[in-house]
């Protein structure tokens, strides 16, 4: 897998699992000794399988191997052809102390696979995001990476998405032909690319899966 560090410091935040694996999200309910609750999506990468039967209290935060998580009280699925993709902000975003939580309740819990699914956004880029499906194109090039592609969406008819689509991916194998060498031009282009397709309101993500 070549040049992934690079990519994701151009592009938006992204958790990167390109190995085989379980990727969960889970909707939890945390309850401390003074019945505070807490509600919220956990993301959650493992080897080991969840079981809804077996894994939840004491039994859940050994399945999770950490004594403090981040949960996020807010998050909006998009749809882009045959993916689902899940966006949030910095706001939604809050760190907890499992042993603050006697109970730990899941609501519902979804296998995803090892595949990038949530992506963290700025407030103004987050407020982009529609109900209705976006226009998107999505551009593969593995000479840049082997198993991430770049998905270009916008919800606003006028954005032009295919014509940047176009241009980014003469630019993805012009650099491609030697990505070691032309790497930090790359990462120039991409960061100002990303901010003139914001102002287009175009989003941008970087998109993988396993290898």
């Amino acid at each position: 897998m070549r040049f992934i560090i690079v990519i994701f410091l151009i592009l938006l935040s992204g958790n990167l699992f390109a190995d085989e694996g379980n990727g969960y999200r889970f909707y939890l309910e945390l309850i401390s000794k003074n019945s505070d609750t807490i509600n919220g999506y956990f993301y959650h990468y493992s080897y080991e399988d969840y079981n809804q039967y077996d894994h939840f209290d004491e039994a859940f935060k050994s399945y999770i191997k950490k004594d403090s998580i981040n949960i996020y009280s807010f998050i909006s699925t998009v749809s882009i052809g045959n993916k689902n993709v899940d966006f949030t902000t910095q706001d939604y975003e809050m760190t907890v102390s499992l042993d603050d939580f006697d109970s730990i309740r899941i609501s519902e819990f979804l296998n995803f696979g090892p595949v990038n699914k949530l992506y963290k956004l700025k407030q103004f880029e987050f407020d982009l995001i529609q109900l209705n499906p976006p226009i998107s194109l999505e551009l593969y090039n593995e000479k840049v990476a082997e198993n991430c592609s770049y998905i270009l969406m916008s919800w606003d008819k006028n954005s032009e998405v295919s014509k940047n689509a176009n241009e980014l991916n003469r630019r993805l194998e012009i650099y491609g032909e030697d990505i070691q060498k032309n790497q930090i031009e790359f990462h120039k282009y991409l960061d100002l690319k990303k901010a003139e397709l914001l102002d287009n309101k175009i989003l941008i993500i970087n998109y993988c899966v396993p290898l």
